[in-house]
């Protein structure tokens, strides 16, 4: 009774622990983005101007319609395969306030002329209008278009209409002669006056202390449809405390021992020695590429070369190490249906939890390669937690639970700063590893565990969950 209350208690501090973490890391996220921000607006730039370089800048990273987007050393190019009309998304973080930003600036160079549309969508009325065509000339260009002087038209009512106070979408409806190449500079908000707003005009608010990662997302969210270009921050006058990010020289330096060690690590392993500050050393090896991409809020697009090599070596020497251990410490499956019921136990509760979302939003299936893919994913997850972690922290503490919350503590780690998923995960792989730790079978968690987040994938808008993403892309 007593070994079970004090259990409860450790899990208890756990998930009070990590959703404290968590918290602190989506203000610091916040911050982070509010002082590039700032940063932004004192260089005489608003965060909605956008200098295109590749097609993943644009929307869908592809025109709609009979047109070719490529690279362009000084701005994103175009080839017209057709003189019919064509679009090219821009992205927007957040709505653009056109009733303060009504004027647009395009930087462009053409090869003939051609004309440009302006498509946005009223906020209020959740209806997409068009602006009547602008001509712009061949050659380099620098062209100013005052929202307000156009001609705007809903589609389908033929009526006029003036530019909306808020946009979520901006699209630029092209038409040029087929064969003729464009290429797209730069695209500038700018106030009536033809500048950026004044650093004194622009409205800054300082979040209240107490809220969770979650909250203050949605308060940001929230904020930012009622006043695109307030400051949401922990204070009035945000600092970047950013990620440590050592110079390129010393972070490869870092690298390299990193992987000297796990060299080494991977060479006692072979020659059979033991001990437990091996097995710290082992776990550590495992995890720590990792934990610093999550907790330091980046992500495998934008982390530095340096760290991505570490996080793969980490990653390699943990499939080798596993493989080692097979079967004496894991096998991939077994007839013991005990150990399937086990593992499918939190994958029923996550299907009763999409099941009851169902019936508010309309699901959206994952194709086969998206679930095959995520079941690998899953699977090479479990591998390192599993097979790897738990059995190590298995020799190093007094219980099998305590390994098993050891374990799920580094699982719930990795999904820093995502609040509520990383207590789903602390829960989850709490039960798995305890699991594990009897059956030593590895599949069933795997696939219990992507069938559980493909079900909450598939009904996410439903749910309090505010998505599966984690580091920088949760705060998006």
């Amino acid at each position: 009774m007593l070994r079970t209350l004090i259990g409860a208690l450790c899990f208890a501090l756990a998930a009070a622990l990590l959703a404290l973490l968590a918290q602190q890391r989506v203000r610091s996220g916040l911050d982070h983005a509010a002082a590039r921000e700032l940063a932004t607006w004192h260089a005489g730039h608003t965060p909605w101007d956008w200098a295109p370089r590749q097609p993943e800048d644009a929307i869908a990273g592809r025109a709609f319609g009979a047109a070719q987007l490529r690279p362009a050393p000084t701005g994103l190019g175009i080839t017209v395969d057709s003189n019919a009309a064509f679009e090219v998304g821009v992205p927007l973080a957040r709505p653009v306030p056109l009733n303060a930003l009504p004027q647009l600036q395009l930087q462009t160079d053409a090869s003939a002329p051609f004309h440009v549309q302006i498509s946005l969508l009223d906020d209020a009325s959740r209806t997409r209008i068009t602006s009547t065509g602008i001509p712009i000339g061949a050659s380099e260009q620098s062209t100013t278009i005052a929202l307000t002087q156009l001609g705007w038209q809903q589609a389908g009512d033929g009526q006029r209409h003036g530019p909306p106070a808020y946009s979520s979408l901006l699209r630029l409806r092209l038409q040029a002669p087929a064969g003729s190449y464009l290429i797209f500079h730069a695209l500038a908000w700018r106030t009536a006056q033809g500048a950026a707003p004044a650093i004194a005009s622009i409205p800054r608010l300082a979040l209240p202390p107490g809220i969770g990662a979650e909250g203050l997302l949605a308060v940001r969210d929230h904020l930012h449809q009622q006043a695109p270009m307030l400051l949401v921050a922990s204070s009035l006058t945000p600092t970047d405390a950013g990620a440590f990010s050592p110079a390129p020289a010393l972070a490869w330096a870092l690298a390299a021992l990193w992987l000297v060690l796990l060299v080494n690590l991977l060479a006692s392993e072979w020659r059979g020695r033991h001990n437990k500050a091996l097995a710290l050393l082992q776990i550590a090896a495992v995890c720590l590429p990792w934990l610093i991409l999550a907790i330091g809020l980046q992500s495998l697009q934008t982390a530095s070369p340096a760290l991505l090599v570490s996080v793969l070596g980490a990653t390699v020497y943990a499939v080798l190490s596993a493989a080692r251990l097979r079967p004496a410490v894991w096998h991939l499956a077994d007839r013991n249906t005990g150990s399937w019921l086990w593992a499918f136990a939190p994958a029923a509760l996550a299907l009763l939890w999409a099941g009851t979302a169902a019936g508010s939003v309309t699901p959206r299936w994952p194709d086969l390669p998206h679930a095959l893919t995520y079941a690998g994913w899953a699977l090479l997850q479990q591998t390192l937690l599993l097979a790897v972690v738990a059995s190590r922290w298995q020799g190093l503490l007094p219980s099998r639970y305590a390994a098993a919350l050891a374990t799920a503590v580094l699982f719930a780690l990795l999904h820093t700063p995502n609040g509520m998923l990383m207590l789903l995960c602390l829960a989850a792989e709490c039960w798995w590893a305890w699991g594990f730790l009897r059956q030593r079978a590895l599949l069933p968690v795997a696939l219990a565990h992507a069938l559980a987040a493909l079900a909450l994938e598939s009904v996410m808008p439903g749910l309090p969950l505010r998505s599966l993403e984690i580091g920088a892309r949760f705060l998006q």
